[in-house]
């Protein structure tokens, strides 16, 4: 089973028909309000979505994240992405311009669990936070700007990225989401 916590994003959905097209997976969504009513334990996969504001407005996935990381494998999602970022020493800063909807080349490590044999992607951006450099978590993808925009640890199962997989604009947002699926048990 997936459980999705939902941070009160639009594309929460996307995300979840686009996982219902790559894996026959039970798919659970839960509000982040509603975070108590959440099964973690019955699930084998927790993916955080992206939301609005800011990582310290939601502090119940921090207390999720450090109860589960290592034990489960976590994809954390624009939003999420920076919640997992921060909970490992990033600090989370207000871009001088927004993205909505912009896509950007990145450069990838082909050696990494999402971007496995990708040096490069596109990928669909939807957001105004970045993140520094975290600790203890490998930088994956960078714009060409150099802001960080996936990282992770597989020996924790931590994946994130700062863009949309599920957008349109990510060209390979599916084989993403496919791989961590594949690949997030794996301890290499």
């Amino acid at each position: 089973m997936i459980l999705i916590i939902d941070n009160f994003d639009s594309f929460t959905y996307n995300i979840v028909n686009q996982l219902h097209f790559l894996t026959d997976e039970d798919i659970e969504v839960v509000s982040y309000d509603c975070l108590h009513q959440a099964s973690p334990d019955k699930a084998d996969y927790i993916i955080f979505s992206p939301g609005p504001s800011h990582p310290s407005d939601y502090p119940l996935l921090y207390d999720l994240l450090q109860e589960y990381c290592g034990r489960k494998p976590i994809l954390g999602i624009c939003l999420g992405h920076q919640i997992i970022c921060s909970a490992f020493g990033s600090d989370v800063y207000r871009l001088g311009k927004v993205y909505h909807g912009v896509p950007s080349l990145l450069d990838t490590d082909p050696e990494s669990v999402l971007f496995r044999n990708m040096c490069s992607t596109v990928a669909g951006r939807y957001h105004s936070w970045a993140v520094t450099e975290p600790e203890g978590l490998k930088v994956t993808a960078r714009d060409s700007s150099g802001i960080v925009m996936a990282a992770e640890s597989v020996s924790m199962k931590l994946f994130t990225v700062q863009f949309h997989p599920e957008s349109i604009i990510s060209a390979d947002g599916n084989r993403i989401l496919e791989n961590f699926l594949k690949y997030g048990h794996e301890i290499l």
